[in-house]
């Protein structure tokens, strides 16, 4: 073997701190899988929940809060009414 240290695959202790340009390649890579899919997920919650707040004819959230907004005024309305 002489001065050549041989790496072995399946040791998995931790002082093997040794790593190759395929294994940082590896691990670039996993990283960036990691934080695109992350950038991803959060865009698309910000999107669906920028479509809930945004009036659309009844099936937003926004349209429901409205709706119970008018409805309580009615309820207002009727009560100052009736204890007159």
């Amino acid at each position: 073997m002489g001065n050549y240290e041989r790496r072995n695959r399946d040791d998995a202790s931790i002082g093997n701190w040794k790593m190759t340009v395929q294994d940082w390649a590896a691990l670039a890579v996993s990283l960036l899988t990691i934080g695109g899919a992350f950038v991803a997920v959060t865009r698309w919650l910000v999107k669906h929940y920028l479509n809930e707040l945004k009036p659309n004819g009844g099936s937003s959230m926004k349209d429901s809060v409205a709706r119970l907004e008018r409805q309580v005024e009615e309820i207002y309305r009727i009560l100052l009414s009736n204890s007159k």
